[in-house]
């Protein structure tokens, strides 16, 4: 089986998941190769939209909300952005990548690689059997615009009914969860994951994770966390900001506050940790979860994310931050009160799809082969 995987330059989870199935359908002799049609369409509009994502989720993350909300309530907009991503140009430049491939299946890890691969399918120019993957505990705005799409994975089934309304049929709904990466799907026991961090294993233990970039105010919440709770082990996973990891740096942190850059061993990590900090991303919320790790949230990016926190909270799988409730006396509540912690795994088991990877790579070699 040949599989096309079609990802978009628009923060990082959408990439992430792409590597995810493709590592998998790798390892199970198939041949899968991950395409950026944004960057094969031209330079030009690869940059625009990576930078000004980016910029627009960290410097004007209100005006990213607004914009959001109203491309979800707003159908002509969302016409109009569909119709850019669909034009002759754009689906002939992409499909000259894609015809060289002739691919059994597309995966579609972003909605706008799923606007343009719907072009071409509609178009006959391109057969394949085609699957959205949706990376947020949401349906995005435009992917109900996507109407020749065979199959949608979604997080899980409660989104059904938002889905649903938003004009995408039931039975194209596949709720396996969003793909994370194999090394996610075992886990080694705490005490020895300690061991291998070098950490006390009589101690508690929490992980901070800012996403792959370093974002939100991880340097506040960590000197909170490390004067009021000094006794807590912290995992600070910088990502690639040097920055924030060169601030850290220059506090004056206790030897409990452990800092890292940007890391191939979260997993192990995770299983150390009682419970994990985070922006509530899709692919970090994802791993966390079948990891059976309750979380507290912070910084949520004003829509998909503010969406991810309220399903999770909302769950009984995670806690959030706000400005009148600060991370640390989350977490004071979560280390005093152990019944707390057990009722979040709870939920976790009860409501969290798992290995989602494999379920998902299952489907397809019963479904095309």
């Amino acid at each position: 089986m040949k599989v096309l995987i079609a990802s978009v330059t628009a923060g990082q989870g959408h990439h992430s998941a792409a590597a995810a199935i493709a590592d998998l359908l790798t390892q199970r002799g198939h041949e899968a190769i991950i395409v950026d049609l944004i960057k094969e369409i031209g330079k030009p509009l690869y940059v625009a939209i990576d930078k000004g994502y980016n910029l627009s989720v960290n410097l004007t993350p209100r005006q990213y909300g607004r914009f959001y909300r109203k491309l979800e309530a707003d159908s002509v907009l969302r016409r109009s952005v569909v119709k850019f991503f669909s034009t002759d140009l754009i689906a002939n430049r992409a499909n000259n990548k894609i015809h060289s491939i002739q691919p059994d299946v597309v995966i579609s890890t972003h909605p706008l690689s799923a606007q343009i691969i719907d072009e071409l399918i509609g178009n006959g120019v391109l057969k394949a059997l085609h699957i959205g993957i949706v990376t947020d505990y949401t349906i995005l705005p435009t992917w109900e615009d996507a109407t020749g799409i065979d199959y949608i994975v979604t997080c899980s089934p409660a989104i059904e009914t938002r889905a649903v309304a938003r004009g995408i049929p039931a039975e194209k709904l596949l709720p396996f969860g969003i793909p994370i990466h194999g090394r996610f799907l075992s886990s080694t026991d705490a005490t020895s994951a300690r061991e291998s961090l070098g950490l006390d294993s009589t101690l508690p233990v929490a992980m901070v994770m800012g996403g792959s970039m370093g974002y939100g105010k991880i340097e506040t919440i960590v000197s909170d966390i490390s004067r009021n709770l000094p006794e807590l082990q912290l995992l600070v996973v910088c990502g690639r900001s040097e920055k924030l990891l060169g601030k850290l740096k220059s506090l004056e942190l206790p030897d409990s506050v452990h800092l890292y850059g940007f890391v191939n061993n979260v997993d192990l990590m995770m299983d150390a940790s009682d419970f994990i900090i985070t922006k509530p991303g899709g692919l970090s919320v994802s791993e966390s979860l079948q990891k059976q790790k309750p979380m507290i949230l912070f910084d949520p990016i004003p829509g998909q994310e503010e969406a991810n926190a309220d399903y999770l909270v909302n769950y009984g799988m995670a806690m959030r931050s706000t400005k009148y409730i600060q991370v640390w006396e989350l977490i004071k509540v979560l280390v005093t009160e152990p019944k707390r912690l057990e009722m979040m795994k709870e939920s976790i088991s009860a409501f969290a799809e798992r290995d989602s990877t494999p379920r998902l790579i299952d489907f397809l070699e019963k479904r095309v082969n």
